[in-house]
């Protein structure tokens, strides 16, 4: 088992205490399950073959229990190969999640048959052992003391998740939680010494080079003169992106709500099983009549912030989403809206004001660093080597806020980060390897939006060819091939 990265999501609590184990010497373990398919809070051992295969299949039952119970049972039988117990179950809170096949959320729900048969070749390995009891009391499992190492698979758990997706690049496998954007990569294998993959998991899409905020540093340089891009080719471009599996977009401009069509494309990637999450520095769209429509479907707002008049919008933006109930206080549900702060914009004393903010609220915050490229390389950033610091200070005073980074920021870090022992399958610091951005204005693709960098025109984007989604998709693996083996 190897993990490559992980975005972080939900934490995990049980109630119940399941551990997958390899013992020093398996071959003196018996198992004690007997053939009841029960695995709950009694100290239990699957350790045979058969014993692994019935825990397997109740997971499996659990997994399609949006079925009528006879069909659960009927479809979990075929599946794992030998009837499967209709009172049998795995404890709830120690029952591992079976990621269903891409695209099948909002259809028919599939649970991912090489997921399933990777994961059941892993399971039966004579090397790994089920022990089973309960986390409500003192008492340890009877083999807790016999030599062996602990396995923490990192697929998610009933208690803290809701579906995930997953799919399939050579041996490395990526599970995405389309409704809270955890994200982990990771292969069954010790012996897989690369996580790169044939096509991205993320896009960053232009839909539009129109902006009349004039941000000074606007590494797009994006003005009241710029263009929308043509709405078919957008949704030309989702449905190859689909083709391709990818998760979800992060759509941008330019200011990307201004897009005439902008609700039509955040519904157009929900259609074609992509997440869409955007980056805006407007309040309007939530007054146009589609905001509840364009709230439910998306998986992630962000709202950028560099001033105390972006602030205040923010501020504005929050007190709307309040008033029109689409945004609740005093839920257990995070909210949707993030914040981004474009390092080298703004003052210490500030930043510290907007994380403040970002606690009171329940806000997460994304750190961009900055980009020397159109507007922003006739401006000199403000200083923010303090940012890591300053963040740990916080934090030591109860300002609890889920910092991210983007790609450039951990680039400029990477060493500060190390000194903090931040592990490394917590960012990134390459472009391209499991992302790209597509500008569909200009309709080229790249590895990033900024810096300089190859690009390729998609050919297979322009007009002529809508409708040829196949030959679109094969020309946006094959530019991505080029900056993931750069």
């Amino acid at each position: 088992m190897k993990i490559f990265n992980l975005r972080y999501g939900f934490a995990t609590n049980s109630s119940s205490s399941h551990s997958l184990v390899v013992f020093n010497d398996p071959s003196k373990i018996q198992g004690t399950t007997g053939a009841e398919q029960e695995f709950g809070w009694e100290h239990f051992v699957a350790h045979e073959k058969d014993e692994k295969l019935r825990y397997l299949g109740q997971m499996v039952r659990k997994s399609l229990s949006f079925l009528p119970e006879r069909a659960a049972v009927l479809a979990t039988s075929q599946l794992m190969g030998y009837d499967v117990s209709v009172d049998g179950y795995v404890d709830h809170q120690s029952c591992y999640v079976l990621p269903l096949t891409y695209g099948s959320v909002r259809r028919d729900r599939f649970i991912d048959e090489q997921f399933l048969a990777d994961f059941q070749k892993y399971l039966v390995d004579s090397k790994v052992t089920i022990l089973g009891g309960s986390d409500n009391d003192s008492s340890s499992h009877p083999l807790s003391a016999v030599a062996h190492r602990d396995v923490s698979l990192p697929i998610p758990r009933y208690e803290s998740s809701t579906e995930w997706v997953c799919r399939k690049d050579r041996k490395i496998w990526t599970l995405f939680a389309p409704k809270s954007g955890t994200k982990v990569r990771f292969s069954f294998d010790d012996d897989v010494d690369c996580d790169r993959v044939s096509s991205p998991e993320l896009v960053d899409l232009k839909i539009t080079n129109w902006c009349d905020t004039g941000c000074s540093f606007c590494y797009q340089n994006s003005t009241v003169a710029g263009s929308h891009a043509d709405s078919t080719a957008i949704i030309e471009i989702l449905k190859a992106l689909a083709k391709a599996k990818v998760f979800e977009v992060a759509i941008g401009g330019g200011e990307p709500t201004k897009h005439p069509a902008f609700a039509d494309i955040i519904s157009a990637c929900v259609d074609n099983g992509i997440v869409p999450n955007f980056t805006t520095r407007s309040i309007e769209w939530v007054d146009q009549g589609r905001e509840k429509e364009i709230w439910d479907n998306c998986g992630g707002i962000a709202y950028s912030v560099s001033d105390q008049t972006s602030l205040d919008g923010l501020r504005r933006l929050n007190d709307r989403l309040y008033r029109k109930k689409i945004l609740q206080k005093n839920t257990s549900i995070p909210t949707k809206v993030s914040i981004h702060i474009p390092m080298g914009t703004i003052t210490r004393e500030f930043f510290e004001r907007v994380l403040r903010y970002a606690d009171e609220e329940e806000m997460a915050i994304t750190l961009l660093g900055y980009k020397k490229v159109g507007r922003g390389k006739d401006k000199d950033p403000i200083d923010y080597s303090w940012w890591l610091e300053c963040v740990q200070t916080l934090y030591d005073q109860r300002v609890h806020v889920k910092v991210g980074i983007d790609t450039h920021l951990a680039q400029e870090f990477q060493k500060q980060l190390d000194d903090e022992k931040i592990p490394h399958w917590l960012y990134r610091t390459v472009e391209g390897e499991h992302s790209c951005y597509i500008d569909c204005v200009t309709q080229h693709i790249a590895a990033s939006s900024y810096g300089e960098q190859k690009t390729f025109l998609l050919k297979e984007a322009s007009k002529q060819h809508w409708g040829n989604d196949n030959a679109l998709t094969k020309e946006i693996k094959k530019a991505f091939a080029t900056f993931r083996d750069k």
